[in-house]
């Protein structure tokens, strides 16, 4: 990929609604998810992009365009020449300059709004223009499609446009809803309609997928840019009514001078990545508080919910933390909680047995915090969250969760060789490329901590808690180590089948160690183990280069990432984990904490500005991890980065 575009690095914004607008550092769309309004719609599965992207021209003799899109064998206009500087503070902006006129651009969304703002600034014009001013044309590219998929050419489509305040709508496509502009300045529309054909999305194409698209283009805007004046143009699902041109204004100062505030607060890259975090809380369309896993298209997982949740509220907002445990506790069904939901991600699913175990995990983390000591939490925890507990750790109890029983020893034996029930869920042809059946040791150490955690609520609300549970607990930590502790190994094995265990080194082992289920000795042991075997400078890997089924590289199409996306790629996510336990079993406590410190702010130097910026990416190559790959935005690499650094710092 050219360099001199600026592709490599990702900004985001969003609207706290799952919707985002998201695209390059050189203003260049390289996915087909990049776009400035990609939002869930009701009655719709996951999310659609509507606005692809905007086109300013500044006509006249020295005029120029704004922007660039690949095509075949080009890039097309060539804006990325003229592009004199980025910031993503406050909010995406781009100033452009061609020697005679200056043009600064803004992108941005608010908070519970379905819309983008799109704001220019003619800041220069020539010296021998005594207007101060510019001609501009604008250009709208559209598709209204499934995020996931591409647009072509079709007969179709609704060419009409309707008048509204300062603007107009269009409506191409039955069962969608109209998409309205409105702009701050007068302005003159042409309604011819064209396609823009052949646009190419270098990204999809290197990940395996379809690659090229045609967008529509509903009309050109003709208007004029006025010297230090804010020209501001609102896409929104809702129109603006009333005084147009003051309200555009005004929301655009307003959010300028909120996030100027806000950034006052940054202090150091862990303020920023704190700052940036907001992205993935959402309020979803049934109005439950929720977490999106990733962007730019993951929508709502449990699993990863519960794994991020922690560190992005518990420690800011636990009032918040606990309200998007109580929305999930809604959807328990036979002792399980959602794997993912539907509105945003396209398709709702139980299919993981990790999801609602970990959501144990993250209350016993939010009472960690000190949940419940004041009396309006005591009656969340008494009224909420504690029957929630009481749902899932009896449905394991009874042997009601679907693809699970328990051992004569109560311990969580899952799945067949045909299923994937854990976090290393990737399948090729029908078939898990990590089969993590049996006894999985990451599901037992969080099934114990639910166990102690049910227990502990009981004695709180003084409930009897179940005489099953008590004899499981009773036996359970000397049942767990003869399954998986290897002594030889001075580690966990991570599953075992009918008895035999498969002694693959993984960061599954982790949970038992956060959660102190070793002795000192032990504990120890293991953590160093995982440390030499896995730890890598921006997370650790999910097998060991030692083993021979280690994959060095995350590359290549669809299924050749599947076979390798836990099979040596290297997650940030597990981290959390590790600085836990490390921290736990240390018998140099402040060596361990000056070790993690720097270690996790060499993290934050490497990766913070590159590929998303401001945030962590989903994965790396399990050799020499460099590059940010999967999603740009990772809810839980974010989270769990957030929860280390507030370990090691009390």
């Amino acid at each position: 990929m050219n360099m001199d575009l600026k592709t490599d690095r990702e900004w985001l914004e969003t609207n706290g609604l799952g919707g985002f607008a998201s695209s390059t550092e050189g203003d260049c769309p390289t996915r087909k998810y990049h776009g400035l309004l990609v939002t869930p719609l009701e009655g719709h599965e996951g999310r659609f992009m509507l606005l692809n992207g905007i086109r300013l021209t500044i006509t006249g003799d020295r005029g120029f365009m704004l922007g660039s899109s690949f095509y075949p064998d080009t890039v097309y206009p060539r804006g990325y020449e003229l592009l004199e500087s980025f910031s993503p503070d406050p909010f995406p902006t781009w100033i452009y300059s061609n020697g005679f006129y200056r043009v600064k651009k803004e992108i941005f969304m608010r908070q519970g709004d379905p819309a983008v703002y799109v704001v220019w600034t003619l800041l220069d014009t020539p010296p021998d223009d005594f207007s101060e001013s510019a001609g501009g044309e604008i250009e709208f590219f559209c598709t209204f499609r499934n995020s996931h998929y591409l647009s072509q050419e079709n007969s179709v489509i609704y060419e009409e446009t309707e008048e509204t305040a300062q603007g107009y709508s269009i409506s191409p496509y039955y069962g969608l809803p109209r998409l309205y502009f409105q702009f701050s300045e007068s302005f003159t529309r042409t309604v011819e309609f064209i396609w823009d054909r052949n646009i190419e999305y270098p990204m999809e194409r290197r990940r395996g997928f379809d690659w090229r698209e045609d967008r529509f283009v509903p009309g050109k805007v003709s208007l004029k840019l006025i010297k230090n004046v804010p020209l501001v143009m609102l896409a929104s699902l809702s129109p603006l009514e009333g005084q147009v041109q003051s309200f555009l204004l005004s929301n655009y100062n307003d959010e300028l001078k909120s996030r100027k505030k806000r950034l006052k607060r940054v202090k150091s890259p862990w303020n920023r990545l704190e700052e940036q975090s907001r992205h993935f809380l959402v309020t979803n369309g049934a109005g439950q508080l929720s977490v999106v896993a990733g962007y730019p298209w993951f929508g709502e997982w449990g699993r990863d919910t519960m794994i991020a949740l922690p560190g992005l509220l518990f420690a800011s907002n636990r009032e918040k933390g606990a309200q998007v445990l109580c929305d999930y506790a809604a959807h328990i069904e036979k002792g399980l909680i959602p794997n993912t939901l539907g509105e945003m991600q396209g398709f709702t699913s139980y299919n993981s047995l990790d999801a609602s175990l970990l959501y144990l995990r993250a209350l016993t983390l939010l009472l960690k915090e000190g949940f419940g000591e004041r009396e309006v939490e005591k009656e969340v925890l008494r009224n909420s969250l504690f029957p929630a507990v009481k749902k899932i750790v009896e449905a394991f109890l009874e042997n009601q969760v679907p693809q699970s029983r328990l051992t004569a020893e109560g311990l969580l034996e899952a799945g067949s060789e045909r299923t994937q029930l854990t976090w290393m869920d990737a399948m090729v042809n029908g078939k898990p490329v990590t089969p993590r059946h049996g006894l999985a040791v990451d599901l037992n150490a969080l099934w114990y901590g639910g166990l102690v955690l049910y227990r502990d609520l009981c004695q709180r609300f003084r409930k009897n808690f179940p005489r099953k549970g008590k004899s499981i607990l009773e036996g359970f930590p000397d049942a767990f180590m003869k399954a998986f502790y290897l002594p030889g190994e001075g580690c966990l094995t991570d599953t075992v089948v009918k008895g035999v265990p498969d002694r693959k080194i993984r960061p599954n082992m982790l949970f038992a160690t956060a959660l102190g289920m070793l002795t000192p000795e032990e504990g120890a042991r293991t953590v160093e183990t995982v440390k030499r075997e896995l730890l890598t400078p921006l997370g650790l890997r999910t097998l060991s280069p030692q083993d021979p089924q280690f994959a060095p590289f995350y590359e290549g199409g669809g299924e050749e990432r599947d076979r390798v996306y836990h099979q040596g790629t290297v997650w940030p996510w597990p981290l959390g984990n590790l600085v836990e336990s490390a921290m736990y079993y240390a018998q140099d406590r402040e060596g361990e904490r000056k070790f993690w410190k720097k270690y996790l702010n060499r993290f934050l130097e490497i990766h913070l500005d590159r590929q998303g910026i401001d945030s962590v990416s989903e994965v790396f190559d399990g050799l020499n991890p460099n590059e940010g790959k999967g999603c740009f935005a990772q809810a839980w690499s974010v989270g769990e980065l957030l929860r280390s650094w507030r370990m090691i710092n009390g």
